[in-house]
């Protein structure tokens, strides 16, 4: 089993902290000796010292937990907890808990970098945790995985999807300001970090329960989350805004979304995991991520095609199922059609190109690929399959090689 020591990370309103010389106040309680006179120490005590609920909230006795993820000084990630902690050591009330573990980068892709398989493991009970003034032992956890994610999204339009996805992967200028449902936009998170590799979930950062003051914090995070527009941050120009209710974006996307974006949207919006854990293990496959090997191949829809065959061309004609208007159309519009084709040479037999229907499509498509792939792919490719009749109507006699 994948294991990882994670650093801790404990700070709250306290009379006398782990550094006795700054008197009372919100400070560090507790944290692990490794991370003591850090730049990531310095970073984790910015970073926790903002949490507030309104007085309606407060009232009715509903206190939100506060999550994030974001990165620090040193490349390592902080995946942390922000609870109401009651009364300060004063007697005010609104002190509240921070909690972080401290991940290195690679021990975070180790345990296959979703912030949800940590955020979701059983934490020390918060309400209860000691704050007398301590050094923390490094915490050991093991990699779990978590369960495939139950809903999708239907209700909301794919272009809302797209943007959103698209500032969650870092494509946006402006950190995503996600206002609505606290539980809806935490499935959403989870959804679209489950159907990620693990390289593209690394650089997934954000942060729940935005309140107000956290705004200056908004350079760390790709996405923020609040539940409503008069909790968040009042000026919204440096966010792109996404309403959850009204399904409206501000300002609206001008820039149309590849295929992976736009694949990755509809997967969140029809819940189609099965197609979302085959070409996240695909993508996965290819770039050595999380040692994961493709699953059997099975045929996928033509956007879930396009989506692999621009992040992860090669594992492209493992899952091909014949047809061959699939096949032209992903080399009209692929960016790089002389690398998919070769890619596809590598994998494909001629019957996942072109299946065993219609000559007239067989031919068109092989003519495709051949129009697309270096001349060293395709010779190789068919000397390979030169007895397959649809190779053989494809194949240019040697003695015209004087009109090539």
């Amino acid at each position: 089993m994948v294991t990882a020591q994670a650093l801790q990370h404990l700070a709250s309103n306290v009379e006398k902290g782990y550094f006795p010389q700054k008197g009372a106040g919100f400070q560090t309680v507790a944290v692990s000796e490794a991370l003591v006179g850090t730049d990531d120490l310095r970073r984790l005590e910015d970073m926790a010292a903002y949490y507030e609920v309104t007085a309606d909230r407060r009232a009715q006795g509903d206190l939100p937990l506060k999550e994030s993820c974001f990165r620090l000084p040193s490349g390592a990630v902080a995946v942390g907890k922000t609870i109401d902690w009651g009364s300060s050591h004063t007697g005010r009330s609104g002190n509240y808990l921070a909690y972080h573990w401290v991940l290195p980068e690679d021990q975070y892709l180790a345990l296959g970098a979703d912030p949800f398989t940590l955020l979701d493991q059983e934490w020390p009970a918060m309400e209860s945790l000691d704050l007398a003034p301590r050094a923390l032992e490094p915490r050991v956890l093991g990699a779990v995985s978590r369960p495939a994610p139950s809903q999708a999204f239907e209700r909301l339009p794919e272009k809302w999807l797209e943007a959103w996805v698209g500032a969650a992967l870092g494509l946006a200028e402006k950190p995503g300001l996600v206002i609505g449902p606290e539980a809806e936009s935490r499935a959403l998170l989870g959804a679209l970090l489950f159907a990620l590799p693990s390289q593209d979930r690394l650089g997934v950062t954000f942060s729940t329960h935005f309140y107000r003051a956290c705004d200056h914090h908004r350079q760390q995070f790709r996405i923020a989350t609040v539940r409503s527009g008069s909790e968040g941050p009042s000026q919204r120009n440096p966010y792109v805004t996404f309403d959850l209710e009204a399904a409206t974006v501000r300002p609206e996307p001008t820039a149309s979304a590849g295929a992976y974006v736009r694949w990755l949207a509809r997967t969140l919006k029809s819940g189609n995991v099965a197609e979302a854990e085959a070409v996240r293990q695909a993508i996965c496959g290819e770039t050595g991520n999380d040692g994961v090997s493709p699953p059997r191949a099975v045929p996928l829809a033509p956007l879930a095609l396009a989506a692999l065959a621009e992040r992860a061309p090669h594992q492209v004609g493992s899952f091909l199922g014949g047809d061959p208007e699939v096949v032209i159309d992903l080399l009209k519009s692929a960016a790089e059609p002389r690398r998919l084709a070769d890619a596809l040479l590598a994998k494909a037999t001629p019957g996942s190109l072109a299946g065993n229907g219609s000559v007239d499509a067989a031919a068109r498509c092989m003519a495709a690929v051949r129009a697309a792939a270096s001349g060293g792919a395709w010779k190789e490719w068919e000397r390979k399959y030169a007895e397959d009749p649809r190779v053989k109507s494809n194949t240019r006699p040697a003695w015209a090689f004087w009109r090539r």
